[in-house]
Order: C-alpha cells, then structure tokens, then sequence
C-alpha cells in the first residue's frame, strides 16, 4: 500500500496494526508514472485531515512526496502475483497505470478505482476496454451496473467504478449477477 500524505499513513498503519495485518508493504511514497519528486497539494478545509491530496490539483498545503512507478518498485517475480489494485489519487490514475503496464500485461489484476476526471475515463477507455469489463458503482443506491464506455462523474456516490478482466470468468459472472 502507498500513500504519500503522513496522516493518511499513520491512520493506515494503526488499522492494519488493529486489525493484525501485516505492514511490511505500507509504503509512505506516491505512486506514479515515473520516478521523481513531486508536491503532494492538500486542501485544507474543514475535512482536509481525513481527505487525501493530488499531485495535480491546487492546495494550500504543500508537501514533498517521492513517486515511484509501480513497475520498477514491484520485483519481476512478484508482478504476475498482482490480483487487485485500488487507485484513489484524485486524477492522477491514469499516470499510476502508465507506471504498472508490465503489472497489467504480466497479471491483469481486478482494478478498483475514482472515475472523477475525464482523463481517467479517456485513459481506461482506449487502454484498457479490450481486455478488462467496466462496471460502475452506485454507494447511494448500493448498486452496480456494467458499461462498455466510462465517463467521469462528479457525484461523490457514483464516481467508483471496477475494471474487472474480460478472462477472469469467474468473477465477471459474479458481477454479472450483481447486476
């Protein structure tokens, strides 16, 4: 698990702690698509302490962060072990997936993720649609429901979605349940 903001990280450690899990992978880094240093921007209203930060967006906090790609962090015996991603960076999953494509070729993993911006969509949309299934989800009405073409949302209920692989058979036929 990454995540560059230190009071995400601790509260992420304490409940991996809490919960007797394993925090030998928590990783206080940012995920992208190529090694650097960077500016984490926070928002810092009322809810900033339990909100996370972007790399891209605007804040009146600024914090130094380290990105790392994903291909060149996880070793290459491990990529095809991947079996779930979850992606909240507030718009910049398209730059974490462009730094996991041998993690995506070698595993393709089920990939939890904010659809918020339109180049989130535009990215899974011509990167991905060949071999993965969309699915969005609905946490108001607690439903899902599959879609051939992403669009990005700013409903904070419906911008969740699941890109689930197309040979995955199994859980596309539990999803396809779901529905």
């Amino acid at each position: 698990s990454f995540e560059p903001f230190f009071m995400n990280y601790a509260r992420m450690s304490t409940n991996f702690k809490i919960n007797k899990f394993n925090t030998n992978n928590l990783f206080m880094l940012a995920a992208g698509d190529t090694a650097k240093q960077s500016v984490l921007k926070l928002n810092t209203n009322l809810h900033y302490l339990s909100s996370g930060g972007s790399l891209l967006g605007n804040g009146s906090l600024e914090i130094a962060t380290n990105v790392v790609p994903m291909d060149s962090f996880i070793q290459d015996i491990d990529k095809p072990r991947v079996a779930l991603v979850k992606i909240d960076v507030e718009g910049y999953e398209a730059n974490v997936m462009d730094g996991m494509k041998n993690i995506i070729r070698s595993s393709e993993p089920i990939i939890f993720f904010e659809c918020n911006e339109e180049p989130v969509a535009k990215y899974f949309n011509q990167e991905m649609k060949d071999r993965y299934n969309f699915y969005l989800i609905d946490d108001k009405n607690l439903s899902v429901q599959q879609t051939s073409q992403l669009q990005a949302t700013t409903d904070y209920h419906q911008n969740n979605r699941i890109a689930i692989p197309k040979k995955n058979e199994e859980v596309v036929r539990l999803f396809d349940r779901l529905i």
